[in-house]
C-alpha cells in the first residue's frame, strides 16, 4: 500500500487559474501535484512520470481530455482519474465507463472535489505491483520475460517460447534481479515502474530487444512504444505465425 502523502497528481487544464486552485487544494492534502496547460504536454508527463491521480480537463485546445483518460489508466491502471469539463452528457460518460472514475462539472466547490478525490483514492487502494521473484535460466537457454495480464497472449508466447528452446517467465513487473535476452510487454500492462525499470535495463544493455503488443488504433499504446524503444511491435489480435517468425527475428 502506498502512503496516501505521497501520492503524485497531475493536473492538465488550459486554464492556468485552475491550476493554482487545484494545486493549493492537493497541497493542502499532502499530495505532489504537476499542472500542465495542454494536452500533448500531459501525454508527454504520462508517458515519462509516475502518478496516482489524474484531473483532466475534458476539452484542450489540442487533443481530447477522454484521449489523456485512455493513455493515463493505461500507463497507470490503479489511479484515480478525473475529467474536468463545462458540461457533461450521458454519451460522454458512456464513453469512458471503465477509463474515469469520475466526472467534476463547473463550477464545482472545492470541499467537494477533496471528499471525492479522497472517496476514489480509499477505493482504489492505490498500490504497486511486487517485483516478480529471480529466475534462473539454465545455462545457455535464451531468456524471455512477458509482462501482461493477457491469459491468451501469455499462453502464445509460452507455446513459442518452448518450441524454440527459451526460457520463459512471465509476470505484471519485471524480475528483481537480472536481465532477460527478450522483453516481451502488453503496451497497457506498462505502468510507469515497469517503463522506469525497462529504462535502467537500456541503460546497460542498449542492444535488449522490447517486444509490445499493441492495438494499431491506440495513440497510448503508440506512446508507449515510443517511450519503450520498441524493436518490434505486433499488432492485436496477435498472430501466432507471425509472432513465432518476429520471436525468432528478436532471439537471434
Amino acid at each position: 500500500m502506498v502512503d496516501p502523502t505521497s501520492l503524485n497528481v497531475l493536473i492538465v487544464d488550459d486554464e492556468v487559474s485552475v491550476h493554482g486552485v487545484f494545486s493549493r487544494l492537493f497541497a493542502k492534502m499532502g499530495y505532489a501535484c504537476d499542472a500542465v496547460a495542454s494536452g500533448a504536454a500531459g501525454l508527454e508527463r504520462i508517458a515519462t512520470r509516475p502518478y496516482d491521480i489524474f484531473l483532466l480537463d475534458k476539452n484542450l485546445p489540442d487533443r481530447s481530455g477522454s484521449d489523456l483518460a485512455r493513455a493515463a489508466r493505461a500507463a497507470q491502471p490503479n489511479a484515480v482519474i478525473i475529467i474536468v469539463t463545462g458540461y457533461a452528457t450521458r454519451d460522454s460518460a458512456d464513453s469512458l465507463v471503465g477509463v474515469a472514475d469520475e466526472y467534476l462539472s463547473k463550477p464545482f466547490e472545492l470541499d467537494t472535489v477533496r471528499e471525492t478525490v479522497a472517496e476514489l483514492v480509499a477505493r482504489r487502494r492505490i498500490s504497486r505491483p511486487s517485483p516478480v521473484p529471480a529466475v534462473s535460466p539454465q545455462p545457455g537457454s535464451r531468456w524471455v520475460h512477458l509482462v501482461s495480464d493477457q491469459a491468451k497472449e501469455t499462453e502464445q508466447l509460452k507455446k513459442i517460447c518452448e518450441h524454440l528452446g527459451a526460457h520463459f517467465t512471465t509476470g505484471v513487473s519485471l524480475p528483481a534481479t537480472g536481465i532477460p535476452d527478450v522483453l516481451v510487454a502488453s503496451a497497457g500492462a506498462c505502468t510507469f515502474d515497469v517503463r522506469r525499470g525497462v529504462w535502467a535495463w537500456q541503460a546497460k544493455k542498449k542492444d535488449l530487444p522490447v517486444v509490445l503488443f499493441v492495438d494499431p488504433n491506440s495513440s497510448s499504446d503508440g506512446a508507449a512504444a515510443v517511450a519503450l524503444k520498441a524493436t518490434i511491435r505486433v499488432p492485436r489480435p496477435v498472430d501466432g505465425a507471425m509472432l513465432l517468425l518476429l520471436m525468432q527475428r528478436a532471439l537471434g
